[in-house]
């Protein structure tokens, strides 16, 4: 029995010393591997501080040297001024400034030599301060008016009486004081002009002699001129085309002044035909008690 023990006892102790021996191998790995970690750090920080170290004597001296040579390039050298802090003389070369003579004209402008100028104050236009091409007088053209056209006075009278515009065939007569049939309307409706029949194309005259005083166009009685005859008696034409007047153009009695156009839509039913009023101060009167 003691033979079956000590094969045990031994395989024993001999587990104890490999597990002392890797303790202890362990523990020596660490121990290294903390010592070179230490070591690596510290010479990084050095490396470190090293490259922002500056070296002082070395700088002072380059800048010695640098300082001697700008001083001995000095040409040409002069008296000595100053030997600063490094013993070096420094030789100072001030060369004289000549003025330049003043030349005639040079000058962009000069000032006027019979006063005294604030130029503080003075400015362009204000006739302290003379600069070419700016202050210079220049006259200005004197631009005559040109004189004004006075239109030419026309005095209608009842006695001359009108020549009809067209012809002689009235379509629908003047009427303020009963109403009548105007048949593309159907319905019944004071007329403040006279309706000539007419044909398209045919030429319409002026009345009376006049002048121009407006052009215009509406929905009823399309182109329209208007004739200012004098003495406050103006002609009205509407259903024109082919105008061949301005406003302003003086015309004489029996005088073409357009031709008759296609009826509006409010004359669709009567056809083409010249639409002609009259008025007296604004008032609409009969113009055929006047041809």
């Amino acid at each position: 029995m003691d033979k079956q023990i000590r094969p045990y006892k031994n395989r024993k102790a001999s587990i104890k010393r490999e597990r002392a021996i890797m303790v202890t191998s362990a523990a020596a790995v660490m121990a290294a591997l903390t010592l070179t970690g230490v070591y690596m750090k510290e010479k990084n920080a050095q490396e470190k501080q090293d490259e922002f170290s500056i070296d002082l004597a070395q700088m002072e001296n380059n800048v010695e040297d640098r300082y001697a040579k700008l001083v001995d390039e000095l040409v040409p050298p002069v008296e000595v001024a100053d030997k600063g802090n490094t013993g070096t003389e420094i030789k100072v070369n001030i060369p004289k400034i000549e003025e330049a003579p003043m030349v005639d004209g040079e000058l962009d402008y000069m000032p006027r030599e019979d006063s005294i100028i604030d130029f503080d104050v003075a400015e362009v236009d204000s006739g302290m301060v003379e600069i070419p091409g700016l202050t210079d007088i220049v006259e200005e053209p004197i631009i005559e008016e040109a004189p004004q056209v006075v239109p030419q006075a026309f005095t209608f009278t009842e006695e001359e009486g009108l020549i009809a515009p067209i012809g002689n065939e009235v379509l629908m007569h003047f009427n303020m004081d009963n109403t009548i049939y105007f048949a593309t309307l159907d319905q019944y409706k004071y007329n403040p002009a006279v309706i000539y029949k007419a044909e398209v194309g045919n030429q319409v005259i002026s009345c009376a002699d006049g002048i121009v005083i407006d052009m215009y166009h509406n929905e009823e009685l399309g182109q329209v001129v208007v004739l200012d005859l004098g003495n406050g008696y103006q002609a009205t034409y509407g259903q024109l085309k082919d105008v061949n007047v301005v406003i302003g153009s003086t015309v004489t009695a029996g005088q073409t002044i357009a031709n008759v156009a296609e009826p509006t839509i409010y004359y669709s039913v009567e056809g083409a035909n010249l639409y002609f009023g009259l008025t007296k101060d604004g008032v609409a009167v009969n113009p055929e008690e006047l041809m």
